[in-house]
């Protein structure tokens, strides 16, 4: 068999293939409806990769992230070592800026630019939540760098495995592990 189908070039090439979300709370896509896309063309290839492959390009699609944080190298640290996101120093810009690679949406850290909100007293910006393939195994891994939780794990019925959590820094964010079965 030849080479693996470029989800995107197809998902853009059908002229039926607009697409609508569906939101289920805590942050969280649960689905994109798409009009009829052939099979055919889509023989092979993950559910992840073709919803990745939906929202890739998508104007007014979560596709950029910032986080801020107190200390940078503690920061970079805690979500190389986390998520294995690799970070590069942005050379040329009026503050220390790092661009965050990921097999997702790029994003970027900063220094905090004003003092974070107190503990208990909410979230002061969006809260992003990562997939992950072992809930259980990443919250583990969360206390052992550094992290507390904030939410602990809860079941969004049918959907998924999610829980909340604060970095060293005292930012928020979320995990969840896919699971229909999940209740």
């Amino acid at each position: 068999m030849g080479a693996s189908p470029n989800v995107a070039e197809i998902v853009r090439s059908q002229p039926h293939s607009g697409f609508s979300t569906l939101g289920w709370g805590f942050g969280l896509l649960t689905a994109i409806v798409l009009r009829p896309i052939s099979l055919e063309l889509l023989q092979g290839v993950s559910e992840h990769t073709f919803l990745r492959a939906c929202y890739h390009g998508h104007m007014n699609a979560p596709s950029y992230f910032e986080i801020q944080a107190d200390d940078l190298k503690r920061a970079t640290r805690f979500y190389g070592e986390l998520f294995g996101w690799k970070f590069v120093k942005a050379e040329g810009l009026p503050i220390e800026y790092w661009r965050i690679e990921t097999d997702g949406p790029r994003g970027g850290l900063l220094k905090r630019p004003a003092t974070a909100p107190p503990p208990g007293h909410g979230t002061n910006g969006f809260v992003c939540s990562m997939e992950v393939s072992d809930f259980d195994k990443v919250a583990d891994k969360i206390a052992r760098l550094g992290g507390i939780v904030a939410l602990p794990k809860f079941p969004v019925p049918g959907v998924c495995w999610q829980g909340y959590f604060v970095d060293p820094d005292g930012n928020t964010f979320g995990i969840f592990q896919p699971d229909s079965t999940a209740k």
